[in-house]
């Protein structure tokens, strides 16, 4: 029905129908997104006092392996320390043992003297070799980090690392969120202008009969659906699109004329005369009064009826 209308209207909305269906499409599936980010924002939260970027974890991982290399290394340098001053305690106590036997051994003096000598050389170099090696000792222990302030470093930073990357996270919800919201409205407007475009349409088309008119479910009459119209309305409204639809042989068939009273008959009358047209009616009659051909059991009967009818 709306299509045969619309023929005869000269009006077209296919391509119109299409695109407000495809963006009302889009806007539903826009609808259900927005709302789904709308509830993934509201269960987000931004942490302003955040810092603004993730700090690599690497930096600091490397950090404390420096810092445990270097304890290694202090640790080490120590070990070396203590056994420089076990060896060199060890030759302070040849010393003493060697000046207490020069008394009694000084037939020995000589040699003993050789000896005091070289081991005076050896402690000597063993002070200063000490001394050397409890400086590196000192200066090792003096650039090991605090390891527990770096792990503790590492935990802060690991808690500031997520919370940099949930104001991520709520950024972008935000961010959805705002183009969700144009793409919901720019569909709405692209709806609404199809929508209004085709009331103008509608509008300004020339229908056979007033009070026709089409809308998305379909044609309508005086505003309701063509289908809840009254048959005598239907009939009337029928008539007037097929004679629109066959302007030259201007000949109609109604098979439900006994739904017209004789005011519908009257205006059905009217109508084909204002149109210069023939209406054939076929209507139920007991004695065939009022009709021009009168058919019973199949057949135009012979008798005559029993009143005339124009």
């Amino acid at each position: 029905q709306a299509t045969t209308l619309r023929k005869i209207a000269g009006v077209n909305t296919a391509a119109l129908d299409e695109r407000r269906h495809d963006a009302f499409t889009l806007r539903t599936d826009l609808n259900r997104q927005l709302k789904a980010a709308e509830a993934r924002l509201r269960a987000s939260t931004r942490d302003d006092a955040a810092p603004k970027n993730e700090t690599p974890v690497t930096i600091v991982t490397d950090e404390l392996d420096m810092a445990r290399g270097r304890v290694a290394a202090a640790t080490a340098a120590a070990d070396a320390a203590r056994q420089a001053e076990n060896v060199k305690a060890q030759a302070e106590h040849q010393l003493a043992r060697t000046r207490d036997n020069i008394a009694s051994l000084q037939r020995q003096l000589d040699a003993a003297k050789r000896e005091e000598t070289e081991r005076s050389h050896a402690v000597a170099e063993l002070e200063a070799k000490t001394a050397e090696l409890e400086a590196k000792a000192a200066e090792s222990r003096a650039a090991v980090p605090d390891v527990d302030v770096i792990k503790r470093k590492l935990q802060t930073l690991e808690k500031d690392n997520a919370r940099v990357r949930a104001n991520a996270a709520h950024d972008a919800l935000v961010a959805e969120v705002t183009r969700l919201i144009h793409a919901v409205t720019e569909k709405t407007n692209t709806v609404n202008a199809i929508d209004t475009h085709k009331t103008n349409m509608l509008a300004n088309a020339a229908f056979p009969i007033d009070g026709l008119g089409l809308s998305d479910a379909g044609v309508t009459f005086n505003g309701v659906p063509f289908k809840q119209a009254s048959t005598a309305e239907q009939l009337r409204a029928s008539v007037a699109i097929g004679l629109a639809l066959n302007p030259r042989i201007k000949v109609l068939l109604i098979k439900q004329g006994s739904a017209l009273d004789a005011a519908g008959l009257a205006a059905l009358a009217a109508q084909a005369a204002e149109a210069d047209a023939q209406v054939w009616v076929e209507r139920v009659s007991e004695d065939g009064a009022g009709v021009s051909v009168l058919i019973e059991d199949g057949a135009v009967a012979t008798r005559e009826p029993a009143t005339a009818g124009a």
